[in-house]
């Protein structure tokens, strides 16, 4: 059998030849490593350099994470009314994004994830 770690049989310099044979183990035949590919639809145009726009699932989800929970109406409709002007005019940019949530509240940018932000980031 073909030692996997030096492709040679019973190689007697090869440390895992040598516990093989010290143990009296067999050697296995090494594992072939698993290529798989993505599908891809050959009807369907390759974007692979282009970035997808936010979906409105995640743009919902945002809005609803950033929204004030304050029991006051007037800050609660200030923050309302500076999101929906946010999420019109979205930055492409996560630090320009950041920074614009932190101009509304200091704070507001934790309530979403990194990742969160780069996909709202896209465009």
């Amino acid at each position: 059998m073909v030692c996997p770690w030096c492709q040679r049989v019973e190689n007697p310099e090869c440390p895992q030849c040598n516990l093989a044979k010290n143990f009296g183990l067999k050697l296995s035949p090494p594992i072939p490593p698993q290529t798989t590919l993505p599908k891809t639809n050959p009807n369907q145009p390759n974007n692979s350099g282009k970035k997808q726009p936010p979906s409105e699932q995640s743009i919902n989800s945002a809005k609803e994470k950033l929204k004030s929970k304050s029991k006051f109406s007037a800050k609660r409709n200030k923050r309302n009314n500076e999101l929906k002007a946010f999420f019109k005019n979205l930055p492409t940019n996560p630090k320009e994004f950041i920074e614009f949530l932190e101009n509304i509240k200091v704070g507001l940018s934790k309530k979403l994830t990194s990742e969160e932000i780069d996909n709202l980031c896209q465009a």
